[in-house]
């Protein structure tokens, strides 16, 4: 075969379908709300929190151990319970670029972590760009930017508003400090795994802060690395979760806590093992809170009349969701220490700027599905699909798609989970149209078990009033993108690894994520009505006074503004 199939692993590229809860807009009254940038605006500092692959029913899951951030977060917040991604390509980059900025991927471009460009004719990573290098980095790597990014962020909108606003952003993650942070924040930080510290791009700048310098991990964290990672409770409180031993987890790093680095797979590589830590523990997280502490320190972040604004990625919530799966002990002490790091870092808010004059917004990029064979416990229709077997299955296609075309069987040009594009050079030579092709394609893989329908250009070229097929529109981008997509059927794990689990379906598993408001005047309430996460940055803007020029898919949410 001709084509490149794409196994994707910790990148969560799987299209998949859903029965959500709307796909049309969220009809709200915002005449009662301020309508322009006020210089004057008490709000001195607004802190945009992401919490990768967290699911909303952890807050509720979990919510009687909390006693730290996460209990003050859900208590004293203006939460959303209903709040949902409504965009079928749930993975990090397109989620990070949605809450940013207020648009769904159809709009800012960012259609996956990676994406197939029409025109190269090859996959590219979603923040790529050659025209930039890494700052700081212990090894030469590609550059990155948020030159692909086709819509203003929250942070752009800001510094147009007030050239003096300052603007950052920090995660474990490039793609999502660089997708938060919008296209001209003051800087971006994210991990290196090499130097086991904060590093960036040329496109913010020639050189790093000095005080870059005093956040190296192996400096601050030495002791904790050498401890690693241990349960923070007694046993009794994992009974919310499963067994600690299942042998689906993602093998690493053995499966029972302790997890340290005595305690790693045999095929991890001994300079690999305090990359490790810092990556798949709770530990890392930690990091990047304390390095948002740095940076409010010393860039003086709310410290005038000017707001600025501050996005912190947590990215090892979405590591160790991949590794260990949403029902593991794991991903249960992970949020216990969420909340204590979240404490630390709500009370240097609260003695540094004072209450009264910041506000956070907490989010996720996206959930994540629990794993199959836990699912298949419960009798639900479940199911792994190794990469051998979805590319004989992708075969199976090819090959029933090429016999009615009369072509060689290397019919297409590059597929994957994420979708097909076929060789239009072959199927020209035999005179066919492009779209008679792919409707031949789209047939052959309906009649895969795994597939429950087919969407190609033709079918998302316009809104049709289907929930599916808006939420694949909403996914698609001229010129990005495969010209067929699959969307599987719920529950199933198409063309990944043989353990761990992953995300990137518009199911309520991947789509229900938290969305609150906390700080200044912002009341303590639960609203039970569906919201959408494109919903946060316009409300963001409304809480500190902006009023975005450009126009956001997203629209203000009254019951976290009313009292600013």
């Amino acid at each position: 075969m001709k084509f490149n199939i794409i196994v994707l692993l910790l990148v969560g590229a799987l299209l998949w379908s859903c029965t959500p809860k709307t796909t049309g807009p969220i009809t709200k009254d915002t005449t009662s709300v301020p309508d322009k940038y006020n210089a004057e605006n008490p709000v001195k500092l607004a802190v945009v929190i992401s919490v990768d692959q967290m699911r909303y029913d952890y807050l509720e899951r979990f919510g009687s151990l909390f006693t730290g951030g996460l209990k003050e977060l859900s208590e004293k917040s203006t939460i959303y319970t209903q709040a949902y991604h409504e965009h079928s390509m749930t993975a990090t980059a397109p989620g990070h670029a949605t809450l940013s900025t207020g648009c769904y991927p159809m709009n800012h471009g960012i259609i996956g972590n990676n994406f197939y460009n029409q025109k190269t004719k090859r996959s590219i990573y979603g923040v790529s760009d050659p025209s930039v290098s890494l700052i700081g980095g212990a090894q030469a790597a590609p550059g990155v930017s948020p030159k692909n990014l086709k819509r203003n962020a929250l942070g752009d909108h800001l510094k147009k508003a007030s050239s003096k606003s300052k603007v950052f952003s920090v995660a474990i993650k490039d793609r999502t400090s660089i997708l938060l942070g919008g296209k001209k924040p003051n800087h971006a930080f994210w991990f290196d795994n090499g130097s086991l510290k904060f590093i960036s791009s040329s496109y913010y700048g020639r050189s790093l802060p000095s005080y870059i310098d005093e956040m190296k991990a192996m400096d601050l964290y030495a002791d904790e690395i050498e401890k690693g990672w241990h349960k923070k409770l007694p046993d009794e409180a994992y009974k919310l979760s499963r067994e600690d031993n299942f042998i689906f987890e993602n093998g690493q790093f053995l499966p029972e806590f302790p997890h340290t680095k005595k305690r790693t797979a045999g095929f991890i590589r001994p300079e690999m093992k305090n990359t490790m830590i810092m990556r798949l523990t709770p530990l890392g997280d930690k990091y990047v809170l304390d390095m948002a502490q740095k940076i409010i320190q010393e860039e003086q972040l709310g410290k005038d009349d000017k707001t600025d604004i501050l996005f912190v990625g947590c990215s090892n919530a979405d590591a160790i969701g991949h590794h260990f799966g949403p029902m593991s002990q794991e991903v249960q002490d992970y949020y216990l220490w969420l909340d204590e790091y979240l404490e630390t870092f709500i009370a240097y808010l609260d003695k540094t700027v004072g209450r009264a004059n910041y506000v956070i917004g907490l989010s996720a990029d996206h959930g994540v599905l629990t794993m199959p064979e836990e699912l298949s416990k419960r009798n639900i229709d479940a199911k792994r699909i190794s990469g051998k077997d979805f590319l004989d299955m992708i075969t199976q296609a090819e090959k029933a798609a090429a016999t009615q075309l009369g072509v060689a069987d290397s019919l297409f040009l590059s597929a994957g989970s994420a979708g097909i594009t076929p060789d239009y050079a072959l199927t020209r030579k035999k005179g066919h149209k492009d779209a008679k092709v792919r409707q031949v394609i789209a047939e052959a893989l309906e009649e895969l078990d795994l597939v429950e329908e087919v969407f190609t250009l033709e079918t998302l070229a316009a809104p049709n009033g289907q929930e599916m097929q808006e939420l694949f529109r909403r996914s698609s981008y001229p010129e990005r993108g495969h010209h067929i997509k699959m969307r599987y059927k719920e529950n199933y794990l198409a063309g990944y690894s043989n353990n761990g689990t992953t995300h990137g379906s518009p199911y309520d598993y991947d789509q229900h994520v938290p969305i609150l408001f906390f700080g200044g005047k912002i009341p303590a309430q639960k609203i039970d009505r569906k919201v959408a996460t494109v919903d946060l940055a316009p409300t963001m803007a409304r809480l500190i006074g902006l009023q975005p020029k450009e126009k956001m898919d997203g629209e203000v949410l009254l019951e976290a503004v009313m009292s600013q």
